[in-house]
């Protein structure tokens, strides 16, 4: 069911609905936590990152973005010998990086973007 809120959320901001994305997104990531879905909680916090982007909300982008990258960083650790995994999970937080760098520079915290 997470997914499925998730994909919604997704099609949601694609459409420029943006608040009806947050509401998917954020069942998403309850789901998410719920469950212990740390996969589930990593992609919901990316989506999340990227809905609050187009909505200029450029702060709770950087939470969000940071809080997808640390359940990457877990996801990481957990996955030895699973190596396919392992570089979908690294993708999925580089993407994090580079959009939480966008922002950090958008609210011109150069120092903390450039470290």
């Amino acid at each position: 069911e997470g997914k499925s809120q998730n994909s919604l959320g997704n099609v949601c901001h694609a459409l420029g609905q943006h608040e009806l994305a947050l509401d998917f997104l954020a069942r998403s990531l309850e789901i998410a936590l719920r469950v212990g879905d740390i996969e589930g909680q990593a992609r919901s916090h990316l989506a999340l990152g990227l809905v609050r982007v187009s909505l200029g909300d450029i702060a709770e982008a950087v939470n969000s973005f940071s809080a997808a990258i640390s359940a990457c960083e877990e996801l990481q650790g957990s996955l030895t010998g699973r190596d396919q995994e392992r570089i979908a999970i690294f993708e999925q937080q580089r993407r994090c990086y580079v959009h939480l760098v966008d922002c950090l520079l958008k609210l011109e915290r150069n120092e903390e973007a450039l470290a």
